[in-house]
């Protein structure tokens, strides 16, 4: 929270860190509760974080393929801004401990 992140060519940009990550990478989070859902990818994660409360009305399907995101329903993505802001310890979408390690370890660039 408070944090300077924005996107650009593909890729999600840290601007306090001067890091950037590919849009594409996976994190340690379901795209939907079910048992076989897929991870969800940082484009996902920061559009939702980016649009906050106007999600519903403007993550249209153009601007999550723009993005390479994965649209989620608004209630969900009430739920991920909650927790990545840290207004709530809880998430459902949340991998369990054990189904860590088959998260890929995120390729971190230097921005230029």
């Amino acid at each position: 929270q408070g944090r300077s992140v924005s996107y650009k060519k593909g890729h999600v940009r840290f601007e306090d860190d001067a890091v950037q990550y590919p849009a594409c990478t996976l994190l340690p989070l379901k795209q939907s509760e079910g048992p076989e859902s897929r991870l969800m990818t940082l484009a996902s994660a920061w559009l939702a974080l980016e649009l906050q409360g106007r999600y519903e009305a403007e993550a249209t399907p153009e601007l999550c393929e723009r993005h390479g995101a994965v649209r989620m329903d608004s209630d969900r993505a009430r739920s991920l801004c909650e927790f990545l802001s840290g207004r709530t310890e809880r998430c459902t979408l949340l991998l369990a401990p054990p189904a860590l390690a088959t998260v890929p370890p995120p390729p971190a660039v230097r921005m230029p």
